[in-house]
């Protein structure tokens, strides 16, 4: 997704700025924010990557339901209709973007 979507040159965010939808998108560190229209009014919701990267680090029960429940994690996650000449490139983007970005945290 990072190929497919960096489609512009942006500057580098502050560490402390969310960035809009696609903003930098193969940067890490950086929190999107929805939608990623550029012409829409900005949310305070996150990404729809960044949400199930932090499922994967936190569990989906969350950091509140974590004190109580064990970590449930997410194992796999089904992508439809990606033609195949794009599989390998999707792939890849994906486990970047929902697991392989959180390698240096702390559990």
């Amino acid at each position: 997704m990072a190929t497919l979507k960096n489609s512009s040159i942006f500057l580098q965010p502050a560490s402390n700025v969310a960035a809009r939808g696609r903003d930098n998108y193969s940067l890490y560190g950086v929190l999107r924010t929805k939608p990623g229209r550029a012409d829409s009014p900005p949310t305070l919701s996150m990404s729809c990557s960044d949400k199930i990267a932090r499922w994967n680090f936190l569990g989906i029960q969350g950091s509140l339901g974590s004190q109580f429940l064990c970590p449930i994690y997410i194992d796999n996650i089904v992508i439809g209709e990606v033609p195949q000449d794009m599989r390998e490139t999707v792939r890849e983007d994906c486990e970047r973007a929902l697991w392989k970005r959180l390698e240096n945290l702390d559990r």
